[in-house]
């Protein structure tokens, strides 16, 4: 999972916060996941937009 968000955020999703990050992950990844436990991640990672 850490490594799809971490793909996402160096390609098309840079300028994404959490919520359009989880929207990439499900279009482009198929993945099932909510949108809080990629805030959880994001969070982690220090990515978090202010």
């Amino acid at each position: 999972m850490k490594e799809f968000i971490m793909d996402s955020i160096e390609g098309y999703a840079v300028k994404y916060g959490y919520i359009k990050i989880t929207y990439h992950l499900r279009k482009y990844y198929y993945l099932i996941i909510n949108h809080k436990k990629v805030y959880r991640f994001c969070k982690e990672f220090g990515i978090l937009k202010d």
